[in-house]
């Protein structure tokens, strides 16, 4: 038995990259950067949520469609959204990687603030922001999960959630993205 929580554990372990990550996601300033945002938003929740669709103790918020529609209202046509992301086998390892989808909803409603600055709304460009934004308990139902699992091996979920932070790394740190 662990004395550490799994969230612990997780934190402690990811906190280089996690940090290493929000630098590379500066906040957005205008439309350009925003869009770029939401772009690389849309690749990394488009591979995630498919390859954690099938974890049987939570279900990841689907936000691909409201990204899809935000970068539509911002004059962005469909772009492909294929990243490939690493693979997470088991529900330890899924856990470890939805610890890091998921946690990006914690700062929703600071990112929803400045688009909203930016003239957008959960109607127009920030549907995906707002829908995390407004659900101020899921995170909170999350950690429970993780408090509750049961076997849960902490190796392979720390090393999961560090893999699920070096691929957000990866594609947040691509170039701008210019819209045509």
């Amino acid at each position: 038995m662990n004395d550490v929580s799994l969230r612990s554990a997780l934190r402690a372990h990811t906190s280089h990259i996690h940090e290493q990550l929000d630098a590379a996601t500066p906040a957005f300033a205008d439309k350009t950067a925003y869009v770029d945002f939401l772009s690389k938003t849309l690749r990394f929740r488009a591979a995630m949520e498919l390859v954690l669709a099938r974890c049987p103790i939570w279900e990841p918020d689907t936000l691909v469609v409201d990204l899809e529609r935000d970068l539509v209202d911002l004059g962005v046509a469909r772009r492909d959204a294929n990243a490939e992301p690493p693979h997470f086998s088991g529900l330890s390892a899924q856990l470890g990687a939805l610890y890091v989808v998921e946690g990006a909803s914690v700062g929703a409603r600071v990112l929803f603030a400045r688009a909203a600055a930016l003239g957008m709304s959960e109607s127009f460009g920030a549907r995906a922001l707002a829908r995390q934004a407004q659900d101020r308990q899921r995170w909170k139902r999350f950690v429970s999960v993780l408090d509750e699992a049961q076997g849960v091996d902490f190796e392979a979920a720390k090393s999961a959630a560090q893999r699920a932070f070096e691929f957000a790394y990866r594609i947040y740190s691509e170039p701008v993205f210019e819209s045509a």
